[in-house]
């Protein structure tokens, strides 16, 4: 069985890009994903860097039939990648600019998205964006 994106289209390395370049195209509006994703997808996308087609390959691998880029943040989540060699990501990784919401009594990470009933998806994100930056 050929899995498909959200959209219909096969789960390629074709149609991965070409999402990511019109959301990017389109100024991620609307996005709920993290900025530090939208940094990486675009190094994805737009950038020939070394080790991208092993990056590209397993995000494939570990993404599901029914994928969204909500399900390619999730997996870059994990494990190491080469994106976050390039200069494009140590430049802009640093800008990201976090605007103060809410304090998370967990992780004690200002949140501005995705804190909900006091439960906060941002601990683990930030804990790992921020230790390669470190």
């Amino acid at each position: 069985m050929i899995k498909k994106f959200w959209n219909g289209k096969e789960i390629n390395e074709g149609n991965l890009v070409g999402i990511i370049k019109e959301c990017s195209g389109n100024n991620w509006k609307n996005s709920d994903l993290f900025r530090e994703t939208e940094i990486a997808c675009e190094i994805i996308a737009f950038e020939d860097y070394e080790g991208r087609g092993e990056d590209i390959e397993c995000i494939l691998e570990r993404i599901d039939d029914g994928a969204t880029l909500f399900d390619v943040e999730k997996v870059i989540q994990n494990g190491q990648w080469f994106f976050t060699e390039t200069e494009t990501w140590k430049t802009n990784i640093k800008k990201v600019d976090i605007d103060p919401v809410d304090l998370c009594p967990d992780c004690k990470v200002y949140c501005t998205k995705r804190f909900i009933d006091g439960q906060c998806e941002w601990g683990f994100l930030a804990s790992f964006f921020y230790a390669l930056i470190l």
